[in-house]
Order: C-alpha cells, then sequence, then structure tokens
C-alpha cells in the first residue's frame, strides 16, 4: 500500500506538473500536490479493488490468512 501511495504522488504530482506548467506560479504550487493526493486515491483504490483478484488468481484463494 506504501509503494502505490508513493507511486501515486509521483505519476500524480508529474502528471500535475505537466497539466499546468504553462500556468500562473500560485496556480502550480496549488494543483501540483492537489493532483498527487488525487494520484494516491487512484493508485490506492486500484491497489484495493484488484487487490483480492490477483491474491485469488496467484494463490487460488482470495483471503491469505487461509494459506497454511
Amino acid at each position: 500500500m506504501i509503494v502505490c501511495a508513493v507511486a501515486g504522488v509521483i505519476l500524480g504530482g508529474t502528471g500535475g506538473y505537466f497539466l499546468f506548467r504553462s500556468q500562473q506560479l500560485w496556480l502550480q504550487i496549488f494543483m501540483v500536490p492537489f493532483c498527487g493526493v488525487l494520484g494516491v486515491f487512484a493508485t490506492c483504490g486500484a491497489y484495493v479493488a484488484l487487490g483480492h483478484v490477483i491474491t485469488r488468481r496467484v494463490c487460488g484463494a482470495g483471503d491469505t490468512r487461509v494459506l497454511t
């Protein structure tokens, strides 16, 4: 989950920079971190949504606590 959050901040911040690089400085200062936060929500949401599906396909069980 931490890896997803870090990747979301990096990808969202980079995307926000490229989206708002031709705008005024105050807008860049506000929007780059905002896009980083949106990136965290998107990547962590994808992890939560797809984590069980991937675990079920790889391990054969939806919950890894039952694997012993």
